[in-house]
């Protein structure tokens, strides 16, 4: 099996690591830790900051590799069996997520969700539900424990539910 880990530095991707660090795993099973940067724009007009900006933008890059290392470094103490290899893109994570699926032939693709829209609209958060429609493999989202209480979601749930 080859499982994509899509994650980043925000609390809902250790929830992710976690939940996944739980499981038992196939043997032979290989897992690729997967980044992504978004792009930083430099303004037009802004060729004096050139040099702070690629600096900057190795800062990232340097950052998200000592990152990685260390989640495949966790992965490896619970599951030492694990080929456990990390890649880290720059651009829309959604769309390099699924590219990193197809380019890898990933079985499956494990993404968090951050439960950022209460509106409804996308109930599964934009990047999820992205991966989730145009991946080239299954989709395994993982979502929080940690829920938001807001008064107008719980009601429209609540008014959901009696309806029916």
């Amino acid at each position: 099996m080859k499982a994509i880990i899509a994650i980043d530095d925000t609390p809902m991707s250790t929830e992710l690591l976690n939940a996944l660090l739980a499981r038992q795993w196939p043997t032979n099973t290989q897992v690729k830790v997967l980044t992504v940067l978004p792009p930083i724009r430099i303004p037009a007009d802004g060729p004096q900051f050139e040099e702070t900006f690629n600096a900057i933008v190795n800062e990232r890059k340097l950052r998200a590799g000592h990152f990685c290392e260390r989640v495949r470094s966790r992965i490896l103490t619970k599951d030492p069996h694990l080929m456990v290899h990390f890649d880290i893109r720059e651009g829309a994570p959604a769309a390099e997520i699924i590219n990193a699926a197809a380019e890898w032939s990933a079985d499956k693709i494990y993404v968090g969700c951050h439960n950022k829209d209460f509106s409804g609209n996308h109930p599964l958060g934009s990047v999820s539900q992205t991966v989730a429609i145009y991946a080239p493999c299954s989709v395994e989202i993982v979502r929080s424990k940690v829920k938001v209480q807001r008064k107008d979601r719980i009601r429209a749930a609540a008014g959901a539910v009696i309806e029916s």
